[in-house]
Formats: structure tokens, C-alpha cells, sequence
């Protein structure tokens, strides 16, 4: 008996989960665009990377020959795309997405690499050796993207030197 009613209670629960399984994939929202250079021409094989908050991992797409980019299952919130090749900057985009959003014709626009370069200090003016700079921020796209979730993409933490320097 007791094993009847657990086979039953098991099979209902897995016929309600197959059930709910389409209404919640439904759900989910789907984002895609281009990466093109200043001249409006599309990057083949750009890093385009999805930032759904601090607890979610980063997803990285590639772009194809077209320069298109797409994400899919995209959890509904303020999100950050970024796109970065080798020998381009840091660009990209924050949104709002709500659920069940499609959000396409989005593109970002790589410029050619710069060079930053400064110093970290403390609150009482002295120059703090082996800090982490932690961060890509876009200011004029305000996002940003924690080093430490690029780490598995290749990307190294930078980090000052002993005077507090970093480029």
C-alpha cells in the first residue's frame, strides 16, 4: 500500500512538472544584436558576454560572420551585454528586461583598444600595492562586469604594483 501511494505520488509529481516544464521556458526572454566596428562594419568572432546580476554566472556568446549575437533563456531584470575582441575596447549595453521580452536590433559599436593607466590609494594618500581592480565599467553604457566572472574566459584580474600603479 505504502508503496502504491508513493508511485503514485511520484508520477504525479512528474506529470505536473512536464506540465508547468512549457509555461515556464515560455517564459523566458531572448536578446540579440551586432557588434560592428567605428566604420559600421561587423566583428566576426567578438566576445559578447551577458551579466544577469552578481549571483548568476556570465554567459559568453561569439559572433558569427555576420557580426550577430544572440542570447537566449535570459532571466527577466537589469542585465549587461559587453562585447570585446583582442584588439578592440570594451563596449556594450544595460537593459531592462521584462519576462518574455524579445529584445533584438541591439548593436555595439568596438572602437579601437586604448590604454588606461593609474594609481589606487587609500584614504590616507598612500599607494595601495597588489589591489585587484576588479571591474570593466562602460561609464557612458553604465555597466559593468566583474573581472572575476571574465577569469574562466581568459581574462586576468589586473592588479597595482607595489607603488600602487597599474596600466
Amino acid at each position: 500500500m505504502i508503496a502504491l501511494r508513493t508511485s503514485f505520488c511520484a508520477s504525479l509529481l512528474l506529470l505536473l512538472s512536464i506540465i508547468a516544464l512549457p509555461s515556464w521556458s515560455a517564459e523566458l526572454s531572448m536578446i540579440s544584436g551586432n557588434v560592428v566596428d567605428e566604420h559600421q562594419q561587423p566583428i566576426v568572432n567578438a566576445q559578447v558576454f551577458l551579466e544577469q546580476g552578481l549571483l548568476s554566472p556570465v554567459v559568453r556568446v561569439i559572433t558569427n560572420e555576420k557580426g550577430q549575437f544572440e542570447f537566449t533563456n535570459v532571466l527577466s531584470g537589469t542585465v549587461g551585454v559587453v562585447a570585446h575582441t583582442q584588439d578592440r575596447a570594451f563596449n556594450g549595453f544595460s537593459l531592462k528586461i521584462g519576462t518574455g521580452d524579445i529584445r533584438t536590433g541591439n548593436t555595439i559599436v568596438l572602437g579601437p583598444s586604448g590604454q588606461l593607466s593609474g594609481q589606487v590609494v587609500g584614504i590616507k594618500k598612500k599607494a595601495l600595492g597588489q589591489a585587484y581592480i576588479t571591474h570593466v565599467l562602460l561609464q557612458q553604457a553604465k555597466v559593468t562586469i566583474p573581472y572575476a566572472k571574465l577569469r574562466s574566459f581568459g581574462f586576468n584580474i589586473p592588479t597595482t604594483d607595489t607603488k600602487g600603479r597599474f596600466t
